[in-house]
């Protein structure tokens, strides 16, 4: 009996230390600490949640209806083991993937929606960002193709919208970006191409790389309004919309960002122009005007290669052909030279103590017979 009593204190000594450690021990003990998740029922499903800072909390995951249907995301959650907590954030990858809801209300506790938070939900059509939301996440929204309308809500906080944050959203055509925003990510709305007007906020100072790639419902004249604060554009930030149909303020960077755009369009239409030829500016026309150019040049080397050979041979054969005829004669030593280049044809008369040999050569068509009369004229000689 003595033995359990010691045992079961030892056991309850055990859990007061731990709890102590947990809630104030050394920052090693608090490092060690992992927050746990709870869970809050609501109409449609499970939300899980983390507890946060003093009396709030972060909505991490939601397990809810397969069929199409609507989530309003409560401004305080809690559970059988845990007190009321208000919701202050949407934890990242909180909602990925959740393909079956149609919209969500977010209350206007939260302050920031997380990375990839929403990403995916491939159902969703409309979406309500509450005033008090300051950040919108990496790739919040990326991905979310049925989504058509955006709306913030009057007085909105918003003051950044992260890399891929509305990416690849193809159906978004309403998107009212609110005052006080200053910076808009990397690729955040690539692929919006049902977009057919944007003005930016007087406020906006950042575009990232790509901001604006593939926006084609931007083409046409002053779809797409810059603001006169802009300090930094990136690369390519409107590719794929037309320069000419950007509106910005005279003098400001925007519009000289714009301008050199258009003069660097510009200058590669030209220089395709010379390289490829009249009425041929695509790239795939260069490449065939380049291949046809490059046998042209093959060809024409070849028949300089054999106009170049068979004048060399010509040459040849004149010089050797075009022999001088000669007539020797030993005995009184009186030389008759004649040059005939025409034909290519030598006569050799040779008088050698006591007779002429008449040698005939002809070079072109038989330089053995040649080779034996000469052979022949050397031995009656000896």
């Amino acid at each position: 009996m003595k033995k359990i009593a010691l045992i079961v204190l030892a056991a309850l000594l055990a859990l007061s230390l731990i709890a102590c450690s947990n809630s104030g021990g050394d920052n090693t003990s608090l490092d060690e600490y992992i927050a746990p998740d709870y869970t809050c029922k609501i109409t449609t499903g499970t939300l899980t949640f983390e507890d946060s800072v003093g009396d709030t909390a972060i909505i991490t995951d939601y397990a809810g209806l397969y069929k199409a249907h609507e989530v309003e995301i409560p401004e305080k959650v809690s559970n059988a083991t845990i007190d009321e907590r208000t919701v202050v954030g949407i934890g990242d990858e909180a909602f990925l993937s959740c393909t079956s809801i149609t919209s969500i209300v977010i209350p206007n506790t939260v302050t920031y929606i997380g990375d990839w938070a929403f990403a995916r939900c491939t159902g969703l059509e409309t979406i309500v960002i509450p005033a008090s939301v300051t950040s919108i996440g990496n790739g919040a929204f990326s991905e979310c193709t049925s989504l058509k309308t955006i709306i913030f809500e009057e007085g909105s906080q918003l003051t950044s919208i992260g890399d891929y944050a509305f990416n690849d959203c193809s159906a978004l055509t309403e998107i009212s970006l609110p005052e006080g925003l200053t910076s808009i990510g990397f690729f955040a709305f690539n692929g919006c191409s049902a977009i057919t007007s944007m003005e930016t906020p007087s406020t906006l100072k950042t575009i990232g790389d790509l901001a604006f790639y593939n926006c084609a419902g931007l083409n046409a004249e002053g779809a797409l309004v810059l603001n006169e604060a802009l300090t930094s554009i990136g690369k390519f930030a409107f590719a794929g919309i037309n320069k000419d149909y950007i509106v910005a303020p005279e003098g400001s960077y925007a519009a000289k960002y714009v301008e050199a755009m258009i003069d660097l369009e510009e200058e590669e239409e030209t220089t395709e122009d010379v390289t490829v030829g009249p009425g041929e500016d695509t790239t795939e026309s260069s490449a065939e005007g380049t291949t046809e150019a490059t046998e042209d040049t093959s060809d024409d080397t070849t028949e300089a290669t054999e106009d170049t050979s068979d004048d060399t041979t010509e040459v040849t054969e004149d010089t050797t052909d075009g022999t001088t005829e000669a007539t020797e004669d030993t005995t009184d030593g009186t030389t008759e030279a004649t040059e005939d280049t025409t034909d290519g044809t030598t006569e050799v008369t040779e008088d050698t103590t006591d007779g002429t040999t008449e040698v005939t050569e002809d070079t072109t068509e038989d330089t053995t017979e040649d080779t034996t009369e000469d052979a022949s004229t050397e031995t009656e000689t000896a």
